[in-house]
């Protein structure tokens, strides 16, 4: 009887120890989905606040173009400006009759 008694103690023992361990095993789990939620809560904090950043950003950025742009405008209308494109289209139509009448040349050359 005392041989059953010392078995059941032990048993009950066993399973206090087992439940423990269990429970324990639980409570770290518990703490570590909270330190990963409380990670990913930052993560999705820090992202949140990025985004609003970002478009202040691209703003600034098309706002700079904007300058940028209107600024080469202006000076694109401006008559020195004007007079040196006009200059260098001279220029290039000149160049394509020189390159045509050298072309026409060499094909005399080489026909004679």
């Amino acid at each position: 009887e005392s041989l059953k008694q010392a078995h059941a103690q032990q048993m009950a023992k066993l399973k206090s120890i087992h439940d423990n361990h269990k429970l324990h095993a639980q409570q770290e789990a518990f703490k570590q989905n909270a330190i990963r939620e409380g990670e990913l809560a930052g993560m999705k904090e820090a992202h949140e606040l990025e985004l609003k950043r970002m478009p202040e950003e691209w703003q600034n950025q098309v706002d700079e173009l904007q300058a940028t742009i209107e600024k080469l405008t202006a000076e694109m209308d401006e008559p020195k400006v004007q007079a040196e494109i006009a200059l260098q289209e001279q220029e290039r139509l000149h160049a394509e009759k020189l390159e045509s009448h050298a072309a026409e040349h060499m094909e005399k050359a080489s026909s004679l």
